[in-house]
């Protein structure tokens, strides 16, 4: 998935400043938000000044606030639109340049253009950045294209509900769905969910 994002955005290397974790993919969308309380839970004990939980879709912004709305403490947890996150918002950010931020995505968007936007938001950070996708199996992007084929990797390889797959294969199937979604997209007109967008945008 990093290297399409470099692709897109017309780089040889990604910043110093800014890591693109690899994807983490789990069975269910009740262990996906589940995993994604237990990263802020890290970021919060590595440090981190803030963390965005970032949602493409409206539909999956109640869930991330829910999860913020667990963590008052030290350090700032907020739910955000990934439309909201861009250049001239980060250069807004009031961090210092040895704070650090996380970018917590709770989905892809079927485009991968939508997905670089944020990576652009991160290069324009004034500190250092991490960028980690949370997906599931009943994503409508990976029920759509190749869900079927990371299911039964995940139980060839005895993957349980609590535990992520982190793998090639699945950031490939990944690239491939959305490079597919970007050739064969009539239009984008804006969803309230995933599904939503791919049946207004996609000729079914």
């Amino acid at each position: 998935m990093l290297d399409r994002l470099r692709d897109l955005l017309g780089r040889n290397r990604t910043p110093s400043r800014l890591e693109v974790a690899p994807d983490q993919v789990w069975i269910s969308a009740k262990a996906k938000f589940n995993g994604i309380g237990k990263e802020v839970e890290r970021s919060i004990a590595n440090g981190t000044a803030m963390i965005a939980l970032v949602a493409h879709f409206p539909d999956v912004l109640p869930e991330l606030e829910r999860i913020a709305a667990g963590y008052p403490g030290p350090g700032s947890v907020r739910a955000v639109l990934a439309r909201q996150l861009s250049p001239e918002a980060a250069a807004r950010t009031a961090l210092a340049e040895s704070a650090a931020i996380d970018l917590i995505v709770a989905e892809h968007h079927p485009l991968a253009s939508e997905d670089a936007q944020l990576v652009r938001f991160a290069e324009a950070l004034p500190c250092r950045s991490r960028i980690v996708y949370h997906v599931s199996l009943e994503d409508p992007l990976m029920q759509r294209f190749g869900g079927d084929r990371v299911r039964a990797l995940m139980d060839r390889m005895g993957e349980t509900e609590d535990e992520p797959i982190v793998h090639a294969l699945v950031s490939r199937s990944l690239q491939k769905a959305q490079a597919r979604i970007e050739a064969e997209c009539t239009g984008h007109h804006d969803a309230d969910s995933a599904g939503q967008w791919l049946e207004r945008n996609l000729n079914q």
